[in-house]
């Protein structure tokens, strides 16, 4: 509904009720001038331009005087004297005459009379008013609603009130923060209906996104953090803002958000913003321990033996004892490469040329190794901020090298066999050895080696020694047979030199 028009009923009935007083006269339209007199007034429609007059019926001295205003503002005042007066009507109002008499210079008696024109405006046509909302993102600067009166329509008066029943004024109501408004606007023309409408302003929050930085480095033992905010979607207006305290951070292998909170700067009004807040990722990955390209090289400096494929290889002279890599050198080095507990594992490869490191077959003990050979052992070292440093590394057990020397004889020669089936043995392992046997013998006179055959002894392993064999001599030498008998000297037999090998035993 026009809330003009509504106005302008409610005044036209209460001016009814003021015609129907006591003191008050109907009037009806005429094209004659109407003649406003003390104690005559009325209401009628207007008939146009019209003159309005008025009859000095007053007593008193030549100080009286007479004013007549329209609603509430003078038309014309301190007219004195007797005779008619005349204003031109030019709008819808309510014209009052007041009537003071003056005696001797003292105000008198006051009497006024009324007289109501009415159907004299007309309204606003539909484009001669255009009254906008406003609907906008909140910037911090004040908005309010739009209102455009046409050019051809003069002295326009545009009044505002935040509420239908409120106080209205000629400043525009505005707001600042977030939210939304409702104004009134009453738009007032001479010859024109005054007119109210409403509008809307509605400011909306602005949307902020917050977002931490995200950040990555490779584990080394101490936090990574990330003090980093990013301020995305509109953003904060100039001169406001936030400040940040971060909670955000990783140590250990693995990720985790960069968790903060934040703080509204002063002046800085929450109801104006729709906050996001986005944590970014802060990662740690696992070191290596060892060193090179790729991290596959062991540390600790240590060298690589001609032949061998690990700075822990080690090399042993079989000495019936149990042998394994370097453990000790392994973990110093280890612990000297990586922060923190570390777990050792072992496996010995079923298959020395496999360089793939078993699936199975893992312990926590290196294994251990006794009998001359070369033996491939995998181990890998754990810790969970480090990648599995996984190699392999050699035991090398050499055979053992052994003497045995058979014993030297001498003896003259008597015709019988002699033979010296003693050996001597250097370098066995405690508790290890041999059985020589089938000891060389001579008879005739002249030397030979003393020739043996030898079996290892019970848990004596041959592929655990380097023998060699030291022969002694055997001599037999020419018997003096002067003053033999002839008898004797023919009764010397000759004999043959020592027994020959028949594969069962080693022959020296």
């Amino acid at each position: 509904m026009n809330h003009g028009l509504h106005r302008l009923a409610s005044l036209a009935l209460a001016i009814l009720g003021l015609a129907g007083s006591a003191n008050a006269a109907t009037v009806t339209a005429t094209t004659d001038a109407f003649r406003l007199s003390i104690k005559q007034d009325g209401i009628r429609p207007s008939a146009g331009d019209e003159t309005l007059t008025y009859s000095s019926r007053w007593d008193g001295g030549e100080g009286a005087t007479v004013t007549l205003a329209q609603d509430g503002a003078a038309l014309a005042e301190g007219l004195t004297g007797e005779g008619d007066r005349a204003w031109s009507v030019s709008r819808n109002g309510t014209y009052v005459l007041t009537h003071t008499t003056y005696t001797n210079g003292v105000a008198g008696a006051v009497e006024t009379v009324t007289f109501i024109v009415t159907g004299k405006d007309i309204p606003f046509s539909a484009t001669d008013v255009t009254v906008t909302d406003y609907a906008g993102t909140y910037d911090g600067t004040l908005h309010g609603v739009g209102v455009t009166v046409a050019e051809g329509i003069a002295d326009a008066v545009v009044r505002y009130a935040t509420a239908e029943d409120g106080e209205f004024s000629a400043t525009p109501p505005t707001l600042t923060d977030a939210g939304s408004m409702t104004v009134w606007c009453e738009i007032a023309a001479p010859g024109y209906i005054t007119q109210t409408n409403t509008a809307t302003v509605t400011l909306a929050k602005r949307e902020v996104t917050l977002t931490s930085g995200s950040a990555g480095k490779v584990y080394d033992g101490t936090a990574l953090t990330k003090h980093e905010v990013t301020v995305g979607g509109d953003g904060f207006v100039d001169g406001e803002g936030a400040s940040y305290a971060y909670t955000g951070s990783q140590t250990e292998a693995g990720s985790s958000e960069n968790t903060f909170t934040y703080t509204l700067n002063d002046g800085t009004k929450a109801g104006n913003y729709a906050i996001t807040t986005v944590n970014g990722t802060i990662t740690v990955t696992k070191a290596n321990a060892g060193g090179g390209e790729g991290g596959g090289e062991e540390p600790g400096g240590g060298q690589v033996p001609e032949g061998g494929i690990s700075t822990f290889d080690t090399t042993f002279m079989y000495d019936g004892e149990g042998h394994m890599i370097d453990t000790d050198a392994l973990v110093a080095a280890f612990g000297g490469a990586m922060i923190g507990e570390r777990s050792y594992m072992y496996a010995q490869a079923q298959d020395p040329s496999d360089t793939t490191p078993p699936t199975e077959g893992w312990a926590a003990d290196a294994p251990a190794y006794t009998n001359a050979g070369e033996y491939v052992v995998w181990y890998r070292v754990a810790n969970p901020n480090y990648v599995d440093f996984v190699h392999a590394a050699k035991v090398m057990i050499t055979n053992r090298p052994v003497t045995v020397t058979s014993g030297s004889g001498d003896w003259t020669y008597d015709g019988q066999a002699h033979a010296n089936d003693t050996v001597t043995v250097e370098g066995f392992v405690d508790g290890e050895g041999i059985e020589a046997s089938n000891f060389a013998t001579i008879t005739d006179v002249g030397s030979i080696a003393n020739g043996f055959d030898y079996t290892f002894t019970e848990g004596t392993l041959a592929e655990n020694y380097a023998v060699t064999c030291v022969t002694g001599t055997l001599t037999v030498a020419a018997a003096d047979i002067s003053g033999w008998t002839d008898e004797k000297k023919w009764s010397v037999t000759l004999a043959g030199y020592g027994a020959i090998y028949d594969g069962t035993e080693k022959t020296c």
